[in-house]
């Protein structure tokens, strides 16, 4: 079993991920966010933690499967990679936690492939970034573990540039935000593990500003929720780190329970952390304790056996965190 912290610090985050007793969180997702929208899906990107590095796979692979690309070396500017996101032209960012900066890479990378352009300095308000999501403008949005902020970058926003919006204070109730996602009209989804709660805001939200919708409460089943996505109907899908996978429906609010969850020891989840859908509504569910990613049917409910499971010494897989899928 592996265990994946709140993150909080950096150097706290790596201790825990990278010893071989913890082994082991987005969002994007889909930290990306931009999953279900990207269209006719190709590839798997997976923020490869523990092996510092971004493992990209068909989303057919199946089995100890070695990835089709990797993107590490020196030239990455790979630091301790969590969120990642796919905009509508291709690019591909990655929140590297240990540097605070946001890396762009074109599509397809792969090898020690340099960044396109890097978001970094201390006018981003950068701070432990975590998931990270784009939305239909080209907006990217950033969570911000250690600062309990959502800082949210001009479409193109490169160097140390200033976010066009921050949300954060008392009344936005961030605690530790890791996973945010888009919804297919633009209200922003941001799960925080610590505070057991989904928070949504609306389009354009800036500063202490109260959320429009909250998920929490003994009935959700939330349970250290990490990655989340959200399908073209607007069904909210959560990686639940100390349990499974839970589905709200759309527009859920309040202390509501999941119309389904994916759970049990048929269905390989282990520690899960990130969780993406590709164009046919199939499940993709990142685990840190097997590091693998386990794949599962668009109806998929209960203690159900996944359809297709990426694992084994080939594949790589080193605390794999956040993941997308696209070109």
């Amino acid at each position: 079993m592996g265990c994946v912290p709140h993150l909080q610090k950096p150097a706290a985050v790596l201790a825990c991920l990278l010893l071989a007793a913890c082994s082991g969180g987005s969002g994007s997702g889909s930290p990306g966010g931009r999953a279900t929208t990207a269209p006719a899906p190709a590839d798997l990107y997976i923020a490869n933690y523990g092996a510092n590095n971004l493992a990209v796979f068909p989303v057919t692979a199946n089995g100890d499967v070695a990835p089709a690309q990797t993107v590490a070396g020196n030239g990455t500017a790979m630091a301790s990679p969590i969120g990642i996101a796919l905009d509508q032209t291709g690019d591909l960012a990655i929140s590297q936690s240990q540097a605070n900066e946001i890396a762009v890479y074109s599509t397809p990378a792969g090898g020690d492939d340099p960044p396109t352009r890097t978001l970094a300095g201390s006018n981003t308000g950068l701070d432990l970034p975590a998931g990270i999501a784009f939305d239909a403008s080209g907006e990217l949005a950033v969570a911000n573990n250690s600062a309990a902020s959502i800082t949210i970058y001009a479409a193109g926003a490169s160097g140390n540039a200033a976010p066009v919006r921050t949300i954060s204070g008392a009344a936005t109730q961030l605690q530790l935000p890791l996973g945010v996602a888009f919804d297919p009209s633009g209200d922003l989804y941001v799960s925080s593990p610590h505070g057991n709660t989904i928070t949504v805001y609306a389009p354009l939200a800036n500063g202490n500003v109260a959320p429009i919708r909250t998920i929490a409460g003994s009935a959700t089943g939330l349970a250290s929720p990490y990655g989340i996505a959200l399908d073209s109907s607007g069904n909210l899908y959560v990686a639940l780190e100390s349990a499974g996978v839970n589905v709200y429906a759309a527009g859920a609010g309040g202390n509501v329970a999941p119309t389904r969850t994916i759970a049990g020891s048929s269905t390989g989840l282990s520690t899960p952390t990130g969780i993406a859908l590709d164009a046919s509504g199939n499940i993709y569910v990142t685990t840190n304790g097997n590091r693998s990613v386990v794949v599962f049917a668009p109806s998929a409910s209960g203690n159900v056996t996944p359809l297709r499971t990426i694992e084994g010494g080939a594949t790589g897989l080193a605390n794999p965190l956040l993941l997308a899928i696209g070109r």
